[in-house]
């Protein structure tokens, strides 16, 4: 292990720092005993058994809520979502009445359950144990439900966040840059990566794992990690797939029957079509990072109407606006006013609050950059010997149709 504790005796303190560095969600538990509701904050919970259902949960003798536990028979525990920290703190701090204020519901057996929460359990107490200075209960789960989101973590006396693979922000960035920037077969300087997104170099091997299941890069044994060839039909598939998730993305902020898209939310879409129109008013088309940018900002605003962190997390894994100027260069001036059109036609839709005239729009937006992208890979066969389309693709300064 790095960096071994060494003491001369062992004490509770070097016992707190260990069990501290095992990373937990984190909970609320509640009961209601005799009309009076008690909650405090644990991350000692543990699942037990699967058939039957039981978890286990550990309280301090000295807290009320064991008290009140050990009376009602029952408990709930709330698994916070990742954005409840202050309600973590909330019930860990000592207080009158901790639900004053608080928007609560009902377990069938009575306890609090708390408004947001990631998930949810309410169980019957089957067996009470005494362990030291707290006591273990042995729950019956009677009732449970859950929603998308990640949870609140807790790690050496810190709440935080947990991602998966796919929605850790450092291969996010990575996948964005590999994607967006780099060519075919290219060596991947982890030192250079680091530098550049601003993290360790631990950060860019744990993400390199997620990577190369998705196979956007490779390891080489004698060179290391490279960039995987990307072909025309990835693209082509993830052109498809981007669509689906930004008309999606329109269906679920337009379906809503109240809480549609506000004012703000629309120009946020606005800001990035004018930041488009000022690169082609001012002639800086040449800048490729920069268009690739701007145009991604552009189609994230469209997905985050949706107001779902998991469709936009969806959409920016597929990187297109950047994948297509690394496989074709950069587009002509006319098929970039041709896009840039398109992309005001979907905001006028936008602002006339037409969700089915923007679906179509952007459904056309999509054809059209197939279109123009098809069209400048035959171009670039006829000047090459008539290359085939569907072997890997390298940068070249050919015209290509960005979306």
């Amino acid at each position: 292990m790095d960096d071994p504790l060494q003491h001369p005796e062992f004490d509770s303190s070097i016992f707190r720092d260990v069990v501290g560095r095992f990373a937990s969600g984190v909970s609320v538990i509640t009961t209601n005993d005799e009309g009076h509701d008690f909650g405090m904050t644990a991350s000692a919970m543990s699942s037990l058994s699967l058939d039957p259902p039981m978890i286990l949960i550990c309280v301090n003798r000295s807290a009320a809520s064991r008290q009140a536990i050990s009376h009602a028979r029952v408990f709930g525990v709330n698994i916070l979502h990742e954005d409840q920290a202050s309600l973590a703190v909330h019930f860990a701090t000592p207080k009158a009445d901790k639900f004053n204020a608080l928007s609560v519901s009902r377990g069938a057996m009575g306890c609090p359950r708390l408004e947001g929460v990631l998930a949810w359990l309410e169980c019957e107490v089957v067996e009470e144990v005494q362990g030291g200075t707290h006591s273990v209960y042995f729950g019956k789960v009677k009732e449970a439900a859950a929603r998308d989101g990640r949870p609140l973590a807790y790690f050496r006396g810190q709440f935080g966040q947990l991602y998966s693979r796919n929605t850790d922000p450092v291969a996010v960035s990575l996948r964005e840059h590999v994607l967006g920037t780099l060519s075919d077969d290219e060596v991947l300087n982890l030192e250079s990566l680091a530098h550049g997104l601003g993290v360790g170099v631990p950060d860019i091997q744990r993400s390199l794992s997620s990577l190369m299941a998705e196979g956007v890069v490779y390891h080489d044994v004698e060179h290391g990690y490279r960039v995987r060839h990307l072909t025309e039909q990835r693209i082509a598939r993830s052109v498809e797939a981007a669509c689906a998730i930004e008309m999606g993305a329109l269906d679920v902020a337009f379906g809503r029957t109240t809480d549609r898209p506000s004012a703000n939310e629309i120009e946020a879409v606005a800001m990035a079509v004018e930041e488009l129109e000022r690169m082609l008013v001012q002639g800086n088309m040449d800048d490729t990072t920069s268009y690739a940018r701007a145009n991604s900002h552009l189609h994230e605003a469209i997905v985050s109407l949706a107001r779902s962190p998991e469709l936009l997390d969806a959409y920016r894994r597929l990187a297109v606006p950047g994948m297509l100027v690394r496989a074709l260069g950069f587009a002509d001036g006319e098929s970039v006013r041709e896009r840039q059109d398109e992309h005001r036609r979907i905001l006028e839709c936008l602002r006339a609050g037409d969700p089915v005239g923007a679906r179509l729009a952007l459904f056309q937006h999509a054809h059209n950059s197939q279109a123009s992208r098809g069209n400048a890979l035959r171009n670039r066969s006829a000047g090459h010997d008539a290359a085939d389309v569907g072997a890997p693709l390298t940068q070249t300064s050919a015209t290509s149709g960005s979306s």
